[in-house]
């Protein structure tokens, strides 16, 4: 009876979905460069196009990052990471296709500027999927209930400053933040920093590590057979008797 087949993961199944996504989203920039060629005008209707296709290449890239890699060490940072790169496609489209003319700047310019904004969103976001992916390798290496309660409220901590340092980056929200508004953004900040350095010294201090898995036993060796299959008979001692291939030659003289 052969065995069942390894179950197939859900990142597994979304990996061939994402290079598809890929290969056509490359397509589609190819064919927006090809079309300002041949027409040759590239205003803004193109460069709008051209970027809401570059937001979706980098949205697929850091889907597949999150399937090939974070998975391998949390699925629900995974999820995470998957549901901020859905945040960070949408807000781009919206970002992009939305980008209002300001004072004397052309839609070209705004379009661009509306562009780089929505970069410093995605540093923001995937920084903060890197933060939370090493507070979570603290979390696993110290299993004690002080360390789990600080680990989880430093991510939560996290979370706040990356989203309060994430609004200001929309254009739509282009007005003067008052003090109380930077003041908690500086709070949030340094609660989320004091409380990464925490981890590691509280767990070298009051923490045990959690020991690394034991390694495996040592292989069975299969049993060894002769040409035909059949197997070696055992010696004295239980072990395969090899002397059995040990066969006398002799010089057949003319």
């Amino acid at each position: 009876m052969s065995a069942a087949p390894p179950p197939t993961s859900v990142w597994t199944r979304l990996r061939p979905t994402i290079l598809k996504s890929i290969i056509g989203a490359v397509v589609a920039a190819a064919a927006v460069a090809i079309f300002g060629v041949i027409v040759g005008s590239f205003g803004a209707l193109e460069l709008k196009l051209l970027l809401v296709i570059v937001v979706f290449v980098a949205f697929a890239l850091l889907s597949l990052a999150d399937a090939e890699l974070v998975s391998r060490r949390s699925d629900r940072l995974a999820l995470g990471g998957l549901l901020v790169s859905v945040v960070l496609l949408v807000a781009g489209v919206l970002m992009i296709a939305l980008a209002p003319r300001m004072g004397y700047e052309s839609v070209e310019e705004r379009t661009f500027e509306v562009f780089v904004r929505w970069i410093g969103l995605v540093v923001i976001g995937r920084g903060l999927m890197l933060w939370l992916l090493l507070l979570d390798e603290g979390r696993r290496a110290y299993r004690t209930a002080l360390l789990q309660r600080v680990s989880v409220a430093t991510m939560a901590l996290a979370a706040v400053f990356a989203v309060l340092l994430s609004i200001p980056t929309f254009p739509w929200v282009d007005v003067h933040w008052p003090d109380p508004y930077w003041r908690s953004l500086g709070v949030a900040a340094i609660l989320a920093l004091l409380g990464s350095a925490l981890i590691p010294l509280l767990g070298r201090f009051f923490g045990r590590r959690t020991p690394a898995a034991a390694p495996a036993g040592p292989r069975r060796l299969a049993w060894p057979r002769f040409e035909d299959g059949t197997p070696l008979p055992a010696g004295p001692d239980g072990k395969p008797d090899f002397s059995v291939l040990e066969q006398p030659t002799s010089e057949t003289q003319p």
